[in-house]
């Protein structure tokens, strides 16, 4: 009887180092490092919430090694200890776990060598296991030409490839299991780790072959088939949130490839349907859209997240249109509360930016809505005369124009005290969105807003075919030039060239 307990007492203490203990959002991870470098001081921990932006935390570490970090989370989540190299950890609410590691390996040396205490002990002394086992069965071993298969195969080929992929890192789980015997949650992590190699592969294929192949139609299609290949094997739970790094780029993934192609493949749609081969060659209507995620899309947890992605970034671009428009037939759709609030917070704080946008002191706006492409220009030219003026002619709906934005701002403050006047030229956009954008990078400067018209005469007068667009105008006025190309981190030698004149 004795003997039984014993069992039974080892198996709980087992299956409650495995199992995440919901008692509060509070997580610790610390440690120390073995052999740490005096010359860095410093630890990162890098957190990826369930679809939202990592976040950086970091801390010093003392002069025995020692570190901690503490943050709260409402889900399982995966996070990253980055020192020289970077450890994948695992954690859950209430979780508290200490590792220990040596800060001069890196690699199998460093995972052979790691120690791992705490509350989630087992499940990441686990995940280091079945690193270890990949780096040694499937990358040395296994040396794929991944750049051959993804030009030279045909997709028969092809599908063989991705087929000997997935078999391998089935075996890989196999022989884990069997020699390691994990936790669920540590096959689970596994299993959707390794596949993300073949979701790339699938993602890849489709670009990189027409590309590479000069001699493919220009319309080259695959079968919709093809992306059955991201299809998850099996219902999703909570515990996906362990994968919270990877799980963006799967639902990617699988909203503009599987979820897309079977909805233009649909006889409702076919009228919707896009050129072959190209993905994002027409607009479809947002409530087609919609309805196809919510059909190709069963699993109920899966639906959440596809549906949270699509909305979090429509929201991070400041639209809140398509969300307004469908709420009634999203918001049910949310049976997680955790996910429901995460959607509903993103909605709030981005309609408060629109319709209260904190705007630097320091930046000036305008709207000059009688006033001509020339008038305009004639009034940048006539404020800053004597000075270098650097015009930057952007969108709201232009993506390379908002990437390039914080580039103009860290520009503009390396500038500080020149005699440079940063001027921005916003065109064809929608005004609410354009203050609130300039609030969201708390830009700085001159801000001109114009309105449909004038931003055609202002295109049309100035030969632009494109944004974003600059000019580099000189201390009399004269415009040195103009081009996409002169980009806000190649254009500060050029200033400074003027400047010194």
């Amino acid at each position: 009887m004795f003997r039984n307990f014993t069992l039974i007492l080892i198996f709980f203490i087992i299956y409650t180092s495995c199992t995440p203990k919901q008692h509060s959002n509070s997580v610790t991870i610390s440690g120390r490092i073995l052999n740490h470098s005096t010359e860095k001081d410093e630890i990162e921990l890098h957190t990826y919430p369930v679809l939202q932006n990592r976040k950086i935390l970091k801390t010093t570490i003392d002069s025995l090694g020692n570190f901690k970090f503490h943050f709260n989370t409402p889900t399982p989540i995966e996070t990253e200890l980055v020192y020289q190299t970077t450890i994948t950890v695992l954690a859950a609410p209430s979780d508290s776990l200490f590792i220990e590691f040596n800060g001069k390996q890196k690699g199998k040396e460093l995972l052979r060598n790691i120690k791992i205490k705490g509350t989630a002990a087992k499940l990441n002394s686990d995940i280091v296991k079945l690193k270890q086992m990949f780096y040694t069965d499937y990358v040395d071993q296994n040396k794929m030409d991944y750049s051959h298969a993804l030009i030279q195969l045909n997709l028969a080929d092809f599908n063989s490839y991705l087929d000997t992929m997935q078999n391998d890192y089935n075996t890989l789980i196999q022989k884990f299991s069997h020699k390691h015997k994990p936790c669920k949650q540590a096959i689970d992590w596994g299993r959707f780790y390794l596949s993300q190699n073949v979701y790339e592969a699938v993602s890849s294929y489709i670009y990189t072959h027409r590309f590479e192949n000069s001699n493919k139609p220009a319309y080259w299609s695959i079968p919709v088939q093809f992306y059955n290949r991201l299809l998850l094997p099996e219902k999703i739970s909570p515990s996906i949130y362990y994968n919270s790094k990877t799980l963006p780029h799967y639902i990617n993934k699988y909203r503009h490839l599987y979820a897309f192609f079977n909805l233009l493949a649909d006889e409702a749609y076919k009228q919707k349907k896009a050129p072959k081969g190209f993905i994002h060659s027409v607009k479809m209507n947002d409530s087609i859209e919609f309805a196809g995620l919510m059909k190709y899309t069963p699993d109920p947890l899966l639906k959440q997240l596809v549906l949270l992605d699509k909305y979090k970034k429509q929201f991070d671009a400041l639209k809140l249109d398509s969300y307004e428009k469908n709420q009634q037939l999203i918001l049910p759709v949310f049976t997680s509360s955790f996910l429901k609030k995460v959607l509903e917070d993103s909605y709030h704080i981005t309609k408060q930016k629109l319709e209260n946008p904190q705007i630097s002191s320091t930046a000036i706006l305008k709207a000059l809505e009688n006033s001509s492409a020339k008038q305009i220009m004639d009034e940048i030219l006539g404020n800053h005369k004597g000075k270098v003026i650097y015009i930057d002619c952007w969108g709201d709906r232009c993506g390379p124009c908002l990437a390039e934005l914080p580039n103009s701002k860290q520009l503009e403050e390396e500038m500080k005290g020149e005699k440079v006047e940063f001027v921005y030229v916003c065109l064809s956009s929608r005004k609410k969105v354009w203050k609130a954008i300039i609030a969201k990078h708390q830009l700085k400067g001159h801000h001109y807003f114009l309105n449909k018209q004038q931003s055609e005469e202002w295109m049309k007068a100035f030969n632009i075919t494109g944004i974003p667009y600059y000019f580099l105008i000189d201390q009399h006025n004269t415009i040195i030039e103009n081009g996409s190309y002169l980009r806000p981190k190649t254009v500060k030698t050029k200033i400074l060239k003027l400047l010194a004149k």
